[in-house]
């Protein structure tokens, strides 16, 4: 997406928050924009936000919720070399049933 794009979506997700300041897919998709951005430690802080107020929906069960912002962070982590912080959160997201989680673990935790 065009950096305009970017900008325009972040503004409008953070709009969306003032009025739902517990949205986790707003603040699940400003990380995101910051990952696709190359700025991972934005992007860890919106997906810890997500991971923070992540509730569930009608669609997705509240470990599944939590599970796919755990996933993205630990994704950032490992790209900042901090791989103890990203084996923990693959393993939470493992506790929480995200199949996905157990594969990354044993390829980059060992």
């Amino acid at each position: 997406a065009a950096a305009g794009d970017q900008d325009s979506a972040v503004y409008y997700y953070l709009e969306s928050i003032k009025y739902d300041p517990k949205n986790s897919m707003a603040y699940d998709n400003i990380g995101m924009i910051y990952e696709e951005k190359k700025d991972l430690n934005k992007a860890i802080e919106y997906y810890t936000l997500a991971v923070e107020f992540a509730e569930g929906t009608a669609l997705m069960e509240p470990r599944f919720s939590r599970s796919k912002p755990l996933m993205l962070r630990a994704e950032c982590y490992l790209r900042l070399g901090k791989k103890d912080l990203a084996c923990f959160d693959f393993r939470k997201a493992e506790e929480l049933g995200n199949g996905a989680a157990i594969s990354k673990r044993i390829l980059n935790c060992k």
